[in-house]
């Protein structure tokens, strides 16, 4: 069985950078701003609650940031010292926050996208460095879960290339599902020998990728449990096999040597 915690908060890196609010005569110190860095402009939306963040519902504040400009929220619209949580995106999402820290890290800090205001120290960046396509094809841009079903299995050699082995897998051994999350977490269904179904929470890290990468962690031992990751797929072209699908991609899954196919639901 895997050893896999039942209810985890995912580390999630600050995709907005903590410097001090502007330092000019009479400013309201409970002011908060925000940068934007990238030269095209941004969504920004703030939640009051991680349950709202999670569910992309209840948005407690929506702006749109010009291209390389800022806004200024005032008269305590965001209260010092109160949590919130943010999402901020392109209007093509491939530049984004939804990205997260290792899980290894004991000192690494344990939140989802938030902020917390502080009087006098309350000014967060975009960053133009946060860019890929895991957010468009996991959470299909605006979605809070995506679910994955596998429909092949592929061992994989330098002179094979992908060779399917589907056909030699028992039947239980076939069923397989993931959701990912918006909350950093995957649901894990599959079958055991006696054709029960199994479930298991991952949690995963989002990697800086041109492609979908994310990897499954054990929370309790910081071990790596596979992955999930668009790119390189069977359905490509040799010799390389690249593909654009944003509605399949390749999972390694836990105890298990070769990579399923896996084919978004709709």
């Amino acid at each position: 069985m895997l050893r896999i915690k039942n209810l985890i908060n995912a580390p999630l890196l600050l995709c907005m950078l903590l410097l001090s609010a502007c330092g000019k005569d009479g400013a309201d110190d409970t002011e908060v701003t925000f940068v934007n860095r990238i030269g095209e402009p941004v969504t920004l939306n703030v939640y009051g609650s991680i349950d709202d963040y999670k569910n992309n519902s209840n948005v407690y504040l929506t702006q749109t940031i010009a291209a390389s400009d800022k806004i200024i929220v005032g008269e305590g619209k965001l209260k010092p010292g109160q949590t919130y949580f943010m999402d901020w995106y392109t209007e093509n999402y491939t530049i984004n926050n939804w990205f997260n820290e290792r899980f290894n890290d004991a000192n690494a800090e344990r939140d989802y996208a938030q902020i917390k205001p502080t009087p006098g120290n309350s000014t967060y960046f975009t960053d133009p460095l946060y860019k890929g396509l895991a957010r468009g094809v996991y959470l299909e841009n605006t979605k809070s879960q995506t679910e994955w079903n596998a429909v092949d299995y592929y061992a994989e050699s330098a002179a094979l290339g992908f060779e399917s082995k589907w056909s030699t897998l028992p039947e239980y051994k076939k069923y397989k599902k993931i959701i990912v999350r918006k909350d950093f977490i995957a649901e894990y269904e599959y079958k055991d020998s006696l054709g029960s179904i199994q479930k298991a929470l991952l949690p995963f890290k989002v990697h800086h990728a041109d492609d979908a990468y994310i990897e499954f962690f054990d929370d309790i031992t910081g071990r790596s449990l596979g992955q999930m990751t668009s790119g390189r797929l069977p359905s490509g072209t040799r010799p390389d096999y690249r593909s654009l699908s944003r509605d399949s991609v390749l999972a390694l899954l836990p105890d298990l040597d070769f990579k399923f196919l896996m084919v978004k639901q709709k």
